[in-house]
């Protein structure tokens, strides 16, 4: 008995190291990007708290931190200093910003820019960006938590790449048991990244292990969704016309916004929306959307979702800015063309443009 204790002690021991050091190898010489986001227990969508990781994307890295409430920023007390204007903004990855260092994120210039602006003001910008908070989750954090921070105006921005179809999905995801042990192991250790990632690959796999509750089971619209030999979702938006999946994304979308506009209006807080580029929609170039002949085949009007959008918020009577004709003049260098999102100019480009606005619009 006492031999095959020993036994097992050798062989838990030696996984227990060989488990060290391939993290250790991973995060020296082959980091992998860790996944950050954190669906809270009240249905909130925004970042695990308190991390300190260096994040490592396709063509990207930058360190990443967040404060106690889960937000891509500095801390912040609740309530609002005296003689400070503070600005809120709702977005999703773009504003969010995990390409990028802190200080060259969106909001962050945007608050450079509006005191170089407005010389002697205390301007707060609080970056409540979060990759895949499109409207419905925008609306849910405003509620639950970013009135609480007694915001002077905020912004909301909205980006054709995703912003449709996670709003359709936003609140539909059934979590596993496990949910906040894994959401721990995938926002600190390099090799659980790479095991899930590899998973995710795999359909099969994973959905037997959903059977059993381990992890959610497979997408099945990934095919659509950027495989290979297809094209990404972002095509579908400029087809020129609306599946089920689109128009229930737009329908979730404009009726989060109606709520954003009702609470801000109900507590006199001023706001404006503010609508991205996605990488395609300034370049044109096909191959941003997948397989170059079959992307071209698709799209119809590459403007198509600014075009409702607007439509929808000058109804409202919302104050709007469209940054993509600006941005095509511009060009590719806003964005990181692998990955796709904003690089440092890129932010620094939407915060100046935004920051424009709100002085041309007396928002503040």
């Amino acid at each position: 008995m006492k031999v095959w204790a020993g036994r097992l002690l050798l062989l838990v021991a030696s996984l227990s190291l060989a488990l060290i050091l391939a993290e250790l190898f991973l995060r020296h010489f082959t980091p992998q990007p860790l996944n950050v986001l954190y669906v809270r227990p009240d249905g909130v969508l925004s970042h695990v708290p308190n991390l300190d990781i260096e994040e490592v994307g396709i063509e990207t890295r930058a360190r990443v931190r967040t404060n106690r409430d889960g937000l891509r920023d500095v801390e912040r007390s609740r309530e609002k200093p005296t003689g400070v204007t503070r600005v809120l903004v709702l977005g999703d990855s773009l504003i969010e910003g995990l390409q990028v260092d802190l200080a060259e994120t969106m909001p962050k210039q945007l608050e450079r820019f509006l005191m170089r602006d407005l010389p002697g003001r205390r301007i707060d910008v609080i970056n409540a960006g979060v990759s895949g908070s499109s409207g419905p989750y925008a609306l849910d954090y405003l509620e639950k938590d970013g009135l609480a921070y007694d915001p002077d105006l905020v912004v909301v921005t909205f980006t054709s790449r995703n912003d449709i179809e996670d709003a359709a999905d936003a609140g539909r995801r059934r979590y596993s048991r496990f949910y906040q042990t894994k959401t721990s192991l995938r926002s600190r250790f390099h090799l659980y990244s790479l095991l899930e990632r590899a998973l995710n690959a795999e359909d099969r796999l994973r959905n037997a292990l959903a059977f059993f509750g381990l992890v959610e089971p497979a997408d099945p619209r990934r095919a659509r969704a950027g495989m290979p030999g297809a094209v990404n979702q972002e095509a579908w938006h400029y087809d020129g016309r609306l599946e089920e999946q689109e128009a229930r994304g737009y329908d979730r979308l404009f009726a989060s916004w109606d709520g954003i506009l009702s609470l801000c209006r109900a507590r006199g807080i001023p706001l404006i929306f503010v609508l991205l580029p996605s990488y395609f929609q300034v370049t044109r170039d096909p191959a941003a959307l997948g397989e170059p002949s079959r992307a071209a085949a698709i799209v119809r009007n590459d403007r198509e979702p600014q075009d409702r959008v607007l439509t929808f918020l000058r109804r409202r009577g919302a104050p709007v800015i469209d940054l993509l004709p600006e941005a095509r003049r511009r060009g590719a260098g806003l964005f990181f063309p692998k990955d796709q999102h904003f690089s440092a100019a890129g932010n620094a480009f939407a915060a100046e443009e935004t920051a424009r606005a709100i002085l041309r619009l007396g928002r503040l």
